[in-house]
């Protein structure tokens, strides 16, 4: 069975966020979180577990009974989220995915379904879907070992000048067996920087166990749009409405 897991716990500082947390701002007239809900039906997922923090009422307010809620008392980062929202799990989903709320807007059923004939005939207990972007700035770059798998996801803070100019790049769409969640996010350390758990560490240390983790590519770049800032939510509306039109 699977499961998924919505990662809308984050604050939104950079959005101003108050009252409301930053995966309901509207996007076309739609909450954020309320294209990740469609996706996740669409290809009948009914056991969604949505992680909530700050505002968490304005969240649990949109969707009532709907889905399964796990409650991140402290922001600690991507890891710790992931985490939480494990643990609420039903324990018949023996895979989950795991996505953000306010950055899952522009995938489409197929490319999840792609997702998912990857990880069933690669075997491999975990994935993630890659795209190339023109302008990677900021996101996280894929660092390949072999034809369909990776050894490490490098942030651009930490990125040599030459792994600034990968294109691939990392915009946060995961499917993990369950024992593997379990086995790995423990293992994952605190940022000695940020103090927070991230959830792309958990890439490095399985493959410093030896374990294969997979690396499915997809070819629409607007999958990396998320919303940050202002800038970005103006720039997925108006994305978003080209969409709408054709």
């Amino acid at each position: 069975m699977l499961g998924a897991i919505v990662l809308a716990a984050g604050q939104g500082k950079r959005l101003n966020c108050q009252n409301e947390n930053k995966v309901m701002l509207p996007l076309n007239g739609k909450p954020l979180v309320g294209y990740t809900y469609d996706l996740l039906k669409k290809i009948n997922i009914n056991n969604i577990v949505v992680v909530v923090g700050f505002a968490k009422e304005s969240v649990m307010d949109f969707f009532k009974n709907k889905v399964l809620y796990a409650i991140q008392e402290k922001a600690e980062g991507t890891g710790d989220a992931a985490w939480v929202g494990l643990q609420k799990m039903p324990p018949n989903a023996d895979k989950v995915l795991i996505m953000y709320g306010d950055h899952s807007f522009f995938y489409t059923p197929q490319m999840v379904e792609g997702l998912l004939d990857f990880q069933t005939k690669s075997n491999y207990p975990a994935v993630l879907i890659t795209v190339d972007r023109k302008d990677p700035f900021n996101y996280g770059r894929i660092i390949r070992n072999g034809k369909d798998t990776l050894s490490s996801i490098v942030e651009e803070k930490n990125a040599s000048e030459e792994q600034r100019k990968i294109k691939e790049i990392n915009p946060g769409f995961y499917l993990f067996e369950t024992e593997f969640l379990k086995k790995y996010l423990p293992l994952i350390k605190r940022n000695p920087v940020s103090n927070e758990y991230y959830l792309t560490d958990i890439v490095e240390i399985a493959v410093s166990d030896g374990i294969k983790i997979g690396a499915y590519k997809v070819d629409n770049e607007n999958i990396s749009v998320g919303v940050n800032t202002k800038e970005q939510l103006a720039e997925a509306e108006d994305l978003m409405r080209k969409i709408y039109a054709k």
